[in-house]
């Protein structure tokens, strides 16, 4: 989804965010162990090679331009990112439940480390074109989380 700040047709922020959130909700909520982050991962990633833009990216352009100058687009990116952390926190929490992550893991903490590297790895794709640092930035990410997999 690509548009211009002269764009008329620039997307409603909320509409945006119930969107992707709702994607998100899909993906995540077929995530039964730790390596179901890999399969995830990879639709991210490829859904930013196939589109040019990452998943959220016309959030992304519309909270780069307009978020300290416009309030519902403020509130738009807290609801966008506080709905996605908390749906990879309950992720987290349903692999603890089934053993499949450590009881001493941080769900919260996980998943605002998991969001902070998928939105740093999307603003270098956004830089540079390179996909690659998107793949990167979760990996590391996922490896924090596979550092509390339940080996048993």
């Amino acid at each position: 989804m690509h548009f211009t700040m002269d764009d008329s047709a620039a997307p409603d922020p909320n509409d945006l965010v119930r969107a992707l959130l709702s994607a998100q909700s899909r993906q995540l909520s077929v995530v039964t162990s730790v390596s179901c982050f890999d399969v995830w991962r990879d639709s991210l990633v490829e859904g930013s090679r196939q589109s040019g833009d990452p998943p959220g990216g016309a959030l992304g352009v519309l909270i780069a331009l307009l978020a300290d100058r416009n309030e519902s687009i403020r509130t738009a990116a807290t609801s966008y990112f506080s709905g996605w952390r908390r749906l990879l926190a309950t992720t987290m929490r349903r692999l603890q439940e089934r053993g499949r992550l450590r009881a001493d893991a941080d769900p919260e903490a996980l998943a605002t480390g998991l969001v902070a590297g998928v939105q740093g790895g999307y603003l270098r794709v956004k830089a540079s074109g390179d996909p690659h640092h998107l793949v990167m930035a979760i990996e590391m990410a996922l490896e924090r989380i596979r550092s509390f997999a339940d080996q048993g």
